[in-house]
């Protein structure tokens, strides 16, 4: 519709020669979202898989954050409403969450404004901007707590909402095959990649984020 425009492109080489889940740069291993860390996060991602292991696997995992919601208890979904609780979110949150790790952004060279960016904070409880559908809205790679609540507790609190949605939300595992194109909602999704695949064989992904433009964005409290 001449709307959604290219946010970004990002070439994601897993697995260089060791396992996906141990031993390794295992920084998309864990159920997440993208682009938590900035005011506006890309609305979808596609993910086109360039070179997949000889032998299958590498999958991509997905988690209905919208279903999670849903499936809370009612007075967890009530704390989270009444208090307008916010996640707030950071490029490097120094491994807030183990065993997720932290991404060591350098602080110098070419990434260096993005190891300057500056937190943000998004709502627990995400309206979609086109559906208007309510949502958990998260991700453990880029939180650091949750404003108002100590630094521990808001951790722990994230934690269980995370155990909670892995545990209770409906999943969905894509099983790549050549040419294949994925294009998911990211305010209505968490996804990981998989390591379910020999150690030393390649996963080549590109990946483009999409974004709907400020003006279209729409707020529902």
């Amino acid at each position: 519709d001449g709307e959604t425009v290219i946010y970004g492109r990002r070439f994601q080489k897993l697995n260089q020669g060791k396992t996906l889940d141990r031993g390794r740069y295992n920084f998309f291993a864990h159920f997440h979202t993208d682009d938590s860390y900035v005011e506006t996060p890309a609305l979808a991602t596609a993910l086109y898989g360039q070179t997949l292991p000889p032998s299958g696997g590498g999958d991509t995992e997905f988690i209905s954050m919208a279903e999670a919601w849903k499936l809370l208890p009612t007075k967890t979904r009530s704390d989270i409403e009444n208090n307008n609780l916010r996640v707030i979110h950071g490029v490097d949150n120094r491994g807030a969450f183990p065993p997720r790790e932290s991404p060591n952004i350098p602080t110098t060279g070419p990434l260096a404004p993005i190891a300057r960016l500056p937190d943000v904070f998004h709502k627990i409880r995400s309206i979609h901007p086109v559906s208007h559908l309510p949502a958990l809205y998260f991700d453990l790679d880029r939180a650091k707590t949750v404003a108002g609540m100590s630094e521990d507790e808001g951790k722990q609190f994230l934690s269980q909402l995370q155990s909670w949605s892995e545990c209770n939300a409906p999943h969905y595992k894509h099983h790549w095959q050549p040419n294949d194109i994925l294009i998911w909602d990211n305010r209505l999704v968490q996804h990981r990649g998989v390591g379910n695949f020999h150690k030393g064989e390649p996963r080549l992904m590109w990946r483009l984020l999409l974004r709907i433009p400020p003006r279209q964005t729409q707020t529902t409290p």
